[in-house]
């Protein structure tokens, strides 16, 4: 029997091509579709959890609390605090400190590369985190100073095809460093990425270097607890410990730091710290993502049963003679559902097809290492399929009932239109699409208001013809002033200034002690030079900027106007700030944004002497004319100057890009999708303006004998589907609303919510409905009536 109910669905399917053809693309590419979000999401959820211990490991993290309220939240805390909390509980089997990553010049003999991301570790990184060895010994590659441990790919850069291990390289620091290791390049679903690894008994080499409990907020501190610890009760012995560390001094100020841990596979995605240098993720993408899968295969599958339960007029008939031939009910849903499961099959077949030339675009463009056919496993087929089936199953429910429970008298009288309850629920499932799409589009387009806002609000500073010429190595900052003074030659540049960061992409703490305080705080901290404020454009509010005709301010400060209000400063000039001696504050800049536009403008001081005299970057703001050639005179005179060091530069526009990539991408990703659903919302719109036609033909026909224009039909048809339109914006506005509101929350300064939105969602829903009904309205509005009364 059921071999016999395939071959007729096979036939039914091949008579009907047309209409199963678009079934078929419509369920393809909502198929298609969801499979390329699960994809992303899949890999999302799974960071990380490569490492054999993954389950064991957690990340410090730190809350710093001011007269009650969360001043901020950090990953990045003192060195210290990795080795106490080591010693201090036996719950915790080992602790590992290392920096976030820098670049560095590696010299080799007579070639010299930038390497983006190197990092220094403490001996037991290896003994906790899972990263494979090619060559060396993991227990004693980072044992003593002035050693390192390189990926693969990065040894193969530096030494091309001779034996990486046991030679040394230069860091442009006057020391020698020997290669004890190299490992595998670190998978990218790590949420911790490095290129070289430095050992951490190099930085106890440099006396310039805070490694106790007063500052030197510069490293991640994770732990590898037993198997039997318990996380929750170990964070609750962490109070006493930071009493005893650091908040016994700083209680009289209603200051306290509060540690925390969080589980290494849930960094990636749930960190809540304000200065993840580290790779991190977005929960709310993957939400949003699964969100607008679900409502794709949803539409997917209602567009089916529109589509199917639209043209089921032609099969009435053929229901009605099987039954009077003695067909049950049950046969001839079973016949209706196993054609809908084949229709969902064939979709699933294309789909596949459809994700499988789609991926490496797809993974290329996300900057993932998502792999289709690598990811399929033999359960994750089993689960496919059993997928694909239900879905076949849910499609064809309605459907096959609609058709086998039709009256065989009305049938092939013609009148089987004529129950209201089956078009009810036919105008409750366009109602869903609409309101999905009216939902999907409002969201979106907040969502792009809510990016563009963050790309063009005033920041503080302007961006425009600046480049960035990192100083990575110590020669090439010590070269800085003479290479400042010969691009100032240059009659294209118009000023030039150097700094410890650039913009956005995060700063240095430490702790300082500023007049009215006795105890040590932690504050943002940018090192710059006199002509930094005049060439990044940011505005001196009171007082002035640092002056190389001033020897003192080298050891004078400035301060933002966030710091000013923090401290109830009513006027700042003069005051001193401690940290290794007396330092007074000469001016007040006006806040501009140092790290992204989604956090709070936070005190920061501004120096003007870098960590051991030496910045990391030059900005150089040029004449708009002829930027190419500026560059090239730039590059010549770097070579000229620093000859073993590579020129390299970014204008300040494409490193904000840089920063706010994700969130770009993002974006395009939510309207690819979205306008994919809406798509398959129209598609469903289209079958049901060509049930609602056919049914009423006849009447059509009349009108047009009775002097009905084409334009009166066109309307009185399209009234019934703009009722629908109203009721689903009236369902989906306070829906997207409160959606929206919600996802808003998560930025600091951020767009508000006008009734616009939901206007232009109307107007656009309606003009959409509009222009889909007309084609099928105006055919049969320009039919003769003569020829459709005859027929019906």
């Amino acid at each position: 029997m059921f071999a016999i109910f395939v071959k007729t669905a096979l036939k039914n399917l091949k008579r009907n091509s047309w209409l199963s053809l678009i079934n078929i693309i419509g369920l393809a590419i909502g198929i298609t579709s969801a499979s390329l979000i699960y994809l992303y999401v899949d890999y999302e959820l799974h960071y990380d959890s490569f490492h054999e211990n993954s389950k064991s490991i957690y990340r410090v993290g730190v809350r710093s609390i001011a007269d009650g309220e969360l001043e901020s939240n950090s990953s990045i805390y003192v060195s210290s605090l990795a080795p106490e909390l080591e010693k201090t509980f036996p719950e915790i089997i080992n602790a590992v400190r290392f920096t976030p990553h820098q670049p560095k010049i590696f010299r080799y003999q007579e070639k010299s590369l930038k390497i983006d991301r190197t990092i220094y570790a403490d001996a037991n990184f290896f003994d906790v985190f899972s990263f494979r060895f090619f060559e060396g010994s993991s227990s004693k590659a980072l044992s003593g100073p002035f050693s390192m441990v390189l990926t693969q790919s990065t040894a193969a850069k530096i030494f091309g095809d001779e034996p990486a291990l046991g030679r040394v390289v230069n860091l442009g620091d006057g020391h020698d460093y020997k290669v004890n290791g190299i490992i595998e390049d670190v998978p990218v679903n790590s949420h911790i990425q490095f290129q070289a690894i430095i050992s951490f008994p190099t930085l106890l080499r440099d006396d310039q270097i805070f490694l106790g409990w007063n500052g030197g907020h510069n490293y991640y501190s994770y732990l590898m607890l037993r198997n039997d610890a318990d996380p929750l009760k170990l964070e609750q012995k962490f109070p006493a410990f930071m009493w005893e560390k650091i908040n016994r001094a700083y209680a009289e100020y209603g200051l306290k730091d509060d540690a925390y841990l969080t589980p290494l596979e849930s960094v990636y995605l749930h960190s809540q710290t304000h200065d993840e240098h580290i790779t991190a993720g977005n929960l709310t993408s993957i939400y949003i993502f699964s969100i607008i899968a679900f409502f794709i295969v949803l539409m997917a599958c209602i567009n089916y049963i529109s589509i199917t339960t639209a043209s089921a007029i032609n099969r009435f008939k053929e229901m009605s003679v099987r039954k009077v031939l003695g067909a049950s009910k049950k046969n001839l849903m079973s016949q209706i559902l196993i054609e809908s499961v084949l229709t969902v099959l064939f979709a699933f077949g294309i789909a596949l097809i459809f994700v499988e030339l789609i991926t490496p675009y797809y993974s290329g463009f996300l900057e993932k290492d998502i792999q289709f056919l690598s990811w399929l496993s033999v359960t994750k087929i089993i689960y496919f399929v059993s997928f694909i089936i239900l879905l076949g199953l849910i499609s064809g429910i309605y459907p096959s009932w609609y058709m086998a429970s039709t009256n065989t008298t009305q049938s092939l009288k013609g009148q089987a239109f004529n129950k209201p309850g089956r078009v009810n629920f036919r105008n409750v499932l366009v109602i869903i699409q609409f309101t999905i799409s009216i939902i999907l589009f409002t969201c979106t387009f907040i969502i792009y208001d809510q990016v563009k806002y963050a790309k063009n609000k005033d920041l503080g500073y302007s961006q425009d013809y600046i480049v960035n010429l990192p100083l990575t190595d110590e020669n090439a900052s010590k070269k800085y002033e003479l290479l400042k003074e010969r691009f100032l030659k240059e009659a294209n540049i118009e000023s030039i200034g150097a700094s410890s960061e650039i913009p956005g992409a995060g700063l240095t703490s430490n702790g300082y002690i500023p007049e009215d305080i006795t105890s040590p705080v932690i504050i943002n901290v940018l090192d710059v030079d006199d002509g930094y404020l005049e060439t990044m454009q940011i505005e001196i509010l009171l007082g002035r900027n640092f002056s190389t005709d001033i020897t003192s301010d080298k050891n004078n400060y400035l301060v933002n106007e966030a710091f000013v209000k923090w401290m109830g400063w009513k006027d700042p000039i003069g005051k001193t700030i401690q940290r290794n001696g007396e330092h007074e504050v000469i001016g007040v800049v006006k806040d501009f944004h140092y790290t992204t536009v989604h956090e709070k403008i936070a005190p920061l001081i501004i120096t003007n002497k870098p960590w051991n005299d030496q910045f990391q970057f030059i900005s150089v703001r040029m004449l708009p004319q002829n930027l190419t050639t500026t560059i090239a005179r730039l590059e010549t005179i770097w070579q000229e100057i620093l000859p073993y060091t590579p020129f390299e530069f970014s204008f300040m526009t494409d490193s904000f890009y840089q920063i706010y990539k994700s969130e770009i991408k993002f974006n395009i990703l939510i309207f690819v999708f979205t306008l994919l659903a809406i798509m398959l919302g129209l598609a469903g719109l289209y079958g049901l303006t060509f049930f609602t036609v056919k049914k009423k033909n006849k009447e059509i026909a009349i009108r047009k004998v009775c002097g009905a224009t084409s334009l009166k039909i066109l309307m009185l048809l399209s009234n019934k589907f703009l009722k629908k339109i109203i009721l689903a914006n009236i369902i989906a506005i306070p829906i997207s609303f409160y959606v929206m509101n919600k996802w808003l929350e998560n930025f600091t300064y951020k767009i508000s919510i006008g009734a616009w939105f939901f206007f232009i969602a109307l107007i656009f829903s309606a003009a959409i409905t509009l222009i889909t009904t007309w084609f099928h309205t105006m055919k049969a509005a320009n039919r003769n009536p003569a020829e459709t009364l005859l027929y019906e």
